[in-house]
């Protein structure tokens, strides 16, 4: 797994775009990401490698936070975390209203 990522990263937006059009000769209904997308996925491996991402990570942490701030145990809400979750979650909002645009 290690070696497709360093492999992934290695790639130039350009050449994935090439693989992609290659592809779809094979799977016509594949479709093809533009190059913000294909850069924007490029980050993902850097913020979560070892694991699938969903908005149920983000929920349950935004719940804990919740309830440490509701009970004044602020000490115990991690503000590296909530920082990187606050861009994660504005991630996949952006993500889901660009495919919804798309969609149409």
């Amino acid at each position: 797994m290690a070696r497709i990522s360093a492999a992934y990263g290695r790639l130039k937006i350009a050449d994935l775009q090439l693989a992609y059009v290659q592809a779809k000769s094979h799977f016509p209904e594949l479709r093809i990401p533009s190059k913000l997308q294909l850069l924007w996925a490029r980050w993902i491996p850097l913020l979560a490698p070892s694991k699938v991402y969903t908005r149920a990570d983000l929920h349950w942490f935004w719940h804990a936070a919740k309830q440490n701030w509701a009970e004044r145990r602020w000490f115990r809400i991690p503000l590296h975390r909530v920082a990187l979750n606050l861009f994660r979650d504005a991630q996949l909002s952006l993500l889901f209203f660009f495919h919804l645009a798309r969609a149409r």
